[in-house]
C-alpha cells in the first residue's frame, strides 16, 4: 500500500469514528430528554435536566417517570402533553415547571402526581392547566426556602389522600385560579413563613375530606374560599410555635359550611377580617386560643329563629276605649338586643265585626310606631279562631332590636263588642328570656303588664 492510499484510509477511519462519537453523544443527549417531546416516553432510570436544558412535552405527548429525576433547567407541558409521575419514581423540582392553558378547542398540560415531588429553593410552578396531586402516604411537594413560587392560573386537583406541604414559599392563585382539596394542602415555615395570596378572581373549594391547614404562614384571601360540609380550614400553630394569619381583605369572602379551627394546641392564630365570614347552615366556628378582628362572623344559615314562643294560653283583646297594642317589652338585658329582624308572626282572631286596619311593627316607649312592617284590614283578613299570621318588612331591610323596643300589634278600631284577640305565653313555668323580655299593653297613655308573661311571637331573620 503507499503511502497516500494509508493516509486515504487514516482519515477516513477518523471521520467514520467521530461520526460514531456525535451519533453517541446525541443519543445520550436524547436520552437526557433535553430536547423537544413529542412521542411517548417513559423514564425508568435516574435523570438529571441541566439548568441549560428546556423540555417541551407537544400535544399528545405523555413523559412517564418511574424512577428518580431531577430538574434543574425548564420543563414546559403544552396544551394536551401530560407529564405523570408514578410509583417508584419521583421528582426533585429545583427549576422551572410551566403547565400550559388550554383553550375553548383545547386541553391544557396536565401533571399528574402519584409518588414524591420535591420541589426546591430556586423552584418555580406556573399552572395554566391542571396539576393533580394523587395517592400519597405523606406530604410530599415542599419548597426549601422563600425564593420558591407557585402560581396557579389553571387548576390544581388535590386528590384523595393527596398532599401538599410548603415549607417557606410564595403561593399565589390569581385570577380564574382554582384549587379543589379532597387532601391536605399544609402551609409552614420553619425558617420563614409561607406567604398565600388568594387573589380576587380565583377560589379555593375545600370538599368534605379536605384541609387547608394555615399553620406559619401568613395568607391575604381576596378572593373566595368555600369551606364545604365536612371540610376543614386551619388557622392555627401545630407543631412549631407561631401565630399564623389569615387577612380576608375587602373583596375576600370564606364561605363556610364546614369547620374553621381557629387557634389550636401551643400558639394563637390570627384572622383579620375586612371582608366578609359567612357561617352557613352547619358551619362550625371552633375557636380555642387565637386573635380575632375585624368584622364579625356572618350566621348566614337562613332563615334565623331569634324568638320562637308559640305556647297559646290566653288571648289579649286590643280595641278602641282599651288596650290598643300589645307589644313585647325588650329590656337592656334580653337576648333579643342586636338581633336583626325582618319577619313577625302573631296568633290572632278576631270577634264579632272589627273593621279597620291593625298595624304591626315597633313601637315606641310613648306609644308611637317606630318602625312599620305591615297592615292588616281586620275584616277580611282575621277569622274567628286563631291563626298565625306573618308580616314581613319587605324591601331588603331588616330591622335591629334596641332596648326599650316594643314588638307587636296596634289596632284603635272597633269597640268592646267587636275587637282583635292577640294570643299570649302565660305559663310562667316557661317563659321566654326570663323576664329579660316580655308583654306589655298600651291603655290610658301608658304601658302596664306582667313581666313573666310572653306575646305568643316569632321573630325571624330571612336574609344576610
Amino acid at each position: 500500500m503507499d503511502h497516500s492510499l494509508k493516509i486515504y484510509v487514516f482519515i477516513s477511519i477518523v471521520i467514520l469514528f467521530s461520526f460514531v462519537i456525535f451519533l453517541f453523544n446525541s443519543k445520550d443527549h436524547a436520552e437526557a430528554l433535553t430536547n423537544d417531546i413529542t412521542f411517548d416516553t417513559r423514564w425508568e432510570f435516574s435523570r438529571k435536566i441541566n439548568a441549560s436544558d428546556i423540555v417541551n412535552i407537544h400535544s399528545g405527548a405523555t413523559l412517564t417517570i418511574a424512577s428518580h429525576v431531577t430538574n434543574e433547567g425548564v420543563i414546559n407541558v403544552k396544551p394536551f402533553g401530560s407529564l405523570v409521575i408514578i410509583f417508584p419514581g419521583e421528582m426533585y423540582q429545583d427549576g422551572t415547571l410551566n403547565i400550559s392553558p388550554g383553550t375553548l378547542v383545547t386541553a391544557g398540560g396536565t401533571v399528574v402526581v402519584g409518588t414524591p415531588f420535591f420541589v426546591g429553593s430556586n423552584a418555580t410552578i406556573n399552572v395554566s392547566g391542571l396539576l393533580a396531586i394523587e395517592l400519597a402516604n405523606n406530604c410530599f411537594i415542599m419548597s426549601k426556602s422563600s425564593t420558591m413560587n407557585v402560581n396557579f392560573r389553571g387548576t390544581l386537583d388535590v386528590r384523595e389522600h393527596g398532599c401538599i406541604t410548603f415549607n417557606s414559599a410564595n403561593f399565589n392563585t390569581k385570577s380564574g385560579g382554582i384549587a379543589n382539596l379532597k387532601g391536605v394542602i399544609g402551609f409552614e415555615g420553619t425558617t420563614n413563613p409561607s406567604t398565600v395570596n388568594i387573589d380576587s378572581g380565583s377560589s379555593i373549594n375545600i370538599a368534605p375530606s379536605g384541609t387547608l391547614s394555615v399553620e406559619n404562614a401568613n395568607m391575604k384571601v381576596g378572593g373566595i374560599i368555600n369551606v364545604n360540609s365536612g371540610g376543614l380550614l386551619v388557622v392555627a400553630p401545630m407543631f412549631i410555635p407561631s401565630n399564623p394569619m389569615m387577612h380576608v381583605d375587602s373583596q375576600g369572602k370564606v364561605q363556610l359550611y364546614g369547620e374553621l379551627r381557629h387557634g389550636w394546641f401551643n400558639g394563637k392564630g390570627t384572622i383579620l377580617n375586612s371582608g366578609t365570614i359567612n357561617k352557613q347552615c352547619g358551619g362550625i366556628y371552633n375557636y380555642t386560643i387565637g386573635n380575632y378582628s375585624g368584622n364579625p362572623i356572618v350566621d348566614a344559615c337562613f332563615p334565623i329563629t331569634h324568638m320562637s314562643d308559640t305556647t297559646a294560653s290566653t288571648g289579649l283583646r286590643i280595641s278602641k276605649g282599651g288596650n290598643i297594642i300589645v307589644g313585647e317589652r325588650i329590656t337592656s338585658a334580653s337576648e333579643l338586643k342586636g338581633d336583626k329582624i325582618d319577619q313577625i308572626t302573631l296568633n290572632l282572631r278576631k270577634t264579632g265585626t272589627p273593621t279597620g286596619n291593625a298595624t304591626i311593627g315597633i313601637f315606641n316607649g310613648n306609644g308611637t310606631l317606630k318602625k312599620q312592617f305591615a297592615t292588616m284590614d281586620v275584616a277580611t283578613t282575621l277569622t274567628t279562631a286563631f291563626k298565625n299570621h306573618t308580616f314581613s318588612l319587605g324591601n331588603g331591610e331588616l330591622y335591629e332590636i334596641v332596648p326599650e323596643d316594643r314588638i307587636g300589634i296596634k289596632y284603635d278600631g272597633g269597640d268592646s263588642a267587636n275587637f282583635v284577640h292577640v294570643m299570649r305565653d302565660t305559663n310562667t313555668a316557661d317563659p321566654f328570656d326570663g323576664t329579660n323580655s316580655h308583654i306589655q299593653r298600651f291603655e290610658s297613655g301608658q304601658w302596664v303588664g306582667n313581666n313573666t308573661f310572653d306575646m305568643y311571637m316569632i321573630l325571624k331573620q330571612t336574609h344576610g
